[in-house]
């Protein structure tokens, strides 16, 4: 009896005190499966794993709070919004009356991203329609076939009746899956490294109770045993002043000629810190999710992390986002014949002000109105002249080139174009807007935006790598940095280029022309500001701060005089 209470004591209750009636909650507890690691795994283990929490979290959150809209087919090919329906409502505002659609749709994800599945529950009104979507819970779910071949599901909850659940009644979404149908997750395919990073954790705090020293073994000298009040009196005084981190450093007396050894391997020499970035990178591996995306930029430099940025999107969320949408058209949209849900990832950009900004100034020159511009910021429009659209000077229709060709030949070098007959309407003071006026503002805005992000750079690199480090690596740094940001500053001056040109040039230039004008400006500035750079940490290093504050302040528009050189054909 002694044994078994030792045991029980252990181990938990002992067999027979174990309820394993058919309503109990033994059979509906996780299961675990063992590691090499020895740490027992299974979904709900696995997500006290920083690591897993945080990729989970992530992608789940992220997923959750994109713009999710239901869009109509129109006859002639294109497509409208169609706030009224019903899956708008549900799965835009509220999918049933206990969850807002955000928790909803979060809950939907991490199921699918912790067990492989996620499941909704389709809860139809008299009339047979849906009523309502009811996100359940992966794990008391159980797939089976009936004697018909269909597929039903069971759906066990601990203290409820079982309930049968065909699958036309349900919205299953499965993750990467050998069969179509059930989903398997890093959960159940990476379990080793879940366990070994669980390992990796409770040696680290064992670590630090031990006051962070590895472990120690008490030798003794004498022929005979020590007695048991003196051993006893021994290691309550060895484990009193040495366990626990706030014990480090306490001297300790040990008595009758007692030596201490220490055995087992350090912290360093186990490599611990090595290891759990390791781990880090393999878990965020198997997410698609980028390190930088869960707070960790220890490798990450500015350059790189906008490009994991993107990297993220499409090529993370944007496959999610393809997965929900096939399903919920599928299932509760009819195949989307008329109706089909689809994703914003634009929402994405709510964050980054410049970004958005780009995209606008984009769009609005291939046809985009201004209203339509304030409708996604939220705004309200400006009226009916806020419906106009336009388009860059420079877009010309192939069969039309001629006619312009000829007009910008036939007309004068000076004076002013004849104006358009006026409408019936129109103010008479109205005044025809001046290019000229208008690109230097514009032209600086951009050059602003490259020198910002320039200095912005610089500056947080020579904190990391130059300043107080070695200059060298400062160096390495800047020539990837720089090398890296020459197609983006090609793809920010080119939208201006573009639209001055075709307003301010005195000759009609290709778009291979301006192209080329775009490239050059690019390499050219680039590379004069790697020179400089290389020149002044070489000689005086801690210039560079004084040099950096110069930039800010009269770089822009030395760039901006040399982009408008080069659009008004003035160079």
């Amino acid at each position: 009896m002694v044994i078994k209470s030792i045991l029980g004591s252990l181990f938990g209750p002992s067999a027979e005190s174990v309820d394993r009636s058919p309503g109990s909650d033994y059979w509906y507890r996780p299961v675990v499966a063992p590691t090499h690691a020895g740490i027992d795994v299974n979904e709900d283990v696995a997500l006290t794993y920083s690591t897993v929490y945080a990729c989970v979290n992530k992608l789940a959150k992220t997923m959750a709070t994109l713009p999710v809209h239901v869009f109509r087919h129109l006859p002639d090919g294109n497509c409208e919004p169609a706030p009224g329906h019903w899956l708008q409502k549900l799965w835009g505002v509220a999918p049933n009356p206990e969850m807002s659609a955000i928790s909803a749709r979060e809950a939907f994800m991490a199921n699918t991203l912790l067990w492989g599945n996620g499941i909704l529950e389709i809860q139809e009104t008299r009339g047979g329609e849906v009523g309502a979507l009811w996100p359940l819970l992966t794990r008391h779910l159980t797939l089976k076939r009936d004697d018909n071949d269909m597929l039903y599901f069971e759906y066990n909850l601990p203290g409820e009746q079982m309930r049968i659940l065909r699958f036309d009644q349900v919205v299953n979404l499965a993750a990467f899956s050998t069969d179509g149908i059930v989903g398997r997750t890093p959960i159940q395919v990476a379990r080793e490294s879940v366990g070994l990073g669980l390992a990796a954790r409770q040696f680290q705090s064992s670590f630090l109770k031990n006051g962070a020293s590895a472990a120690m073994v008490l030798q003794h000298p004498g022929p005979e045993p020590m007695s048991e009040p003196a051993y006893l009196r021994l290691i309550g005084s060895f484990n009193e002043k040495h366990e626990g981190s706030g014990n480090a450093g306490k001297t300790l007396l040990v008595e009758e000629g007692v030596t201490v050894q220490t055995v087992g391997m350090s912290f360093q020499d186990a490599q611990y810190l090595e290891l759990g970035h390791a781990l880090k990178e393999d878990i965020c591996g198997m997410y698609d999710v980028p390190l930088s995306m869960i707070q960790d930029d220890k490798r990450a430099t500015y350059a790189n992390n906008e490009q994991k940025a993107i990297d993220w999107a499409v090529g993370s969320l944007q496959p999610w986002c393809a997965k929900i949408e096939n399903v919920f058209n599928s299932v509760l949209l009819d195949g989307g014949r008329e109706y089909y849900v689809k994703h914003n990832l634009d929402g994405l950009k709510r964050g980054d002000m410049a970004a958005r900004s780009e995209f606008y100034n984009k769009m609005i020159r291939v046809g985009m109105s201004p209203n339509e511009i304030l409708k996604l910021e939220d705004m309200n429009g400006i009226g009916p002249e806020g419906d106009r659209r336009f388009v860059s000077a420079d877009l010309v229709p192939l069969d039309k080139i001629d006619e312009v060709i000829e007009a910008k030949a036939a007309k004068p070098d000076t004076g002013s174009p004849p104006s358009e007959p006026k409408e019936p309407g129109d103010r008479e003071d109205a005044r025809a807007i001046d290019p000229v006026d208008v690109m230097p503002p514009v032209v600086l805005d951009v050059t602003r935006r490259i020198v910002n992000k320039e200095v912005k750079a610089l500056g947080n690199a020579w904190k990391r790598h130059g300043k107080g480090g070695t200059p060298e690596t400062f160096l390495e740094w800047a020539d990837k940095f720089y090398t890296e940001q020459v197609a983006w500053v090609r793809e920010s001056v080119l939208p201006v280029l573009q639209s001055g040109c075709a307003l301010m040039s005195n000759r009609i230039r290709s778009d291979q022309e301006i192209e080329g004008l775009a490239k050059q400006f690019a390499a050219c500035h680039m590379a004069c500001s790697l020179a400089a750079v290389h020149d002044c940490v070489s000689g005086a290093p801690e210039r560079l701060p004084e040099e950096l504050s110069r930039w800010q302040e009269s770089k822009a528009g030395e760039l901006a005089e040399g982009l408008l050189a080069k659009i008004t054909d003035r160079e």
